[in-house]
């Protein structure tokens, strides 16, 4: 699913203010739940990052089919991982996690 281009004003600006390369260069971000609305708005923004500042981040979401769609531009690229998962059941990650 291609990104509205309002957003993608939006996400370029959030970009441009603020100095997201010192906190989040060569980190792991987890987000639950990110296939929703503003997760999946936090994952667009760290996705959108320069991709040399090298961050990842592990979406867990509960419908991995719906999550392939939302985020289908970003399936090839290597620093976003798609893991389904219930929060109700304790996670645990063989990846190392700077930031929930």
């Amino acid at each position: 699913m291609a990104l509205n281009k309002k957003i993608k004003e939006d996400i370029n600006h959030l970009i441009s203010k603020f100095n997201f390369e010192n906190y989040f260069r060569n980190k792991t971000i987890l987000i639950s739940g990110a296939s929703g609305f503003i997760p999946a708005y936090l994952v667009e923004t760290i996705m959108n990052l320069n991709p040399s500042i090298n961050t990842k981040v592990i979406a867990l979401v509960r419908n991995q089919s719906k999550a392939n769609k939302r985020f289908s531009h970003w399936l090839q690229d290597i620093r976003l991982k798609i893991l389904t998962h219930d929060v109700n059941i304790p996670f645990y990650s063989k990846d190392k996690i700077d930031y929930i």
